[in-house]
């Protein structure tokens, strides 16, 4: 049984993880872009596992104000790239 050579490399990128390295990789690019200078400062970009994107904040403050603009962070993620797809984000 063959495979063609796009199939082999999806999944050699799926098994190694690297689909979720890479949309890190635009995140933090993106990441003041979306939220401004004020916010990045207090946020660090963590991860992105199963879809999820993980935040870590400075403090409680910040974790509660960012989880109001929940919603609208996803959709101007997706509006800056449609092929980040982001499920939830939680904050840390």
């Amino acid at each position: 049984m063959s495979i063609s050579i796009k199939e082999a490399l999806n999944k050699f990128f799926e098994e190694k993880n690297y689909e979720e390295k890479i949309k890190l990789g635009h995140l933090h690019e993106y990441w003041e872009d979306i939220v401004g200078k004020e916010i990045t400062k207090a946020t660090e970009v963590i991860k992105v596992k199963k879809d999820i994107l993980y935040i870590k904040t400075s403090n409680s403050a910040w974790r509660s104000e960012l989880s109001f603009r929940k919603e609208k962070i996803k959709e101007e993620l997706l509006e800056k790239d449609n092929n980040i797809k982001i499920k939830d984000i939680k904050f840390l």
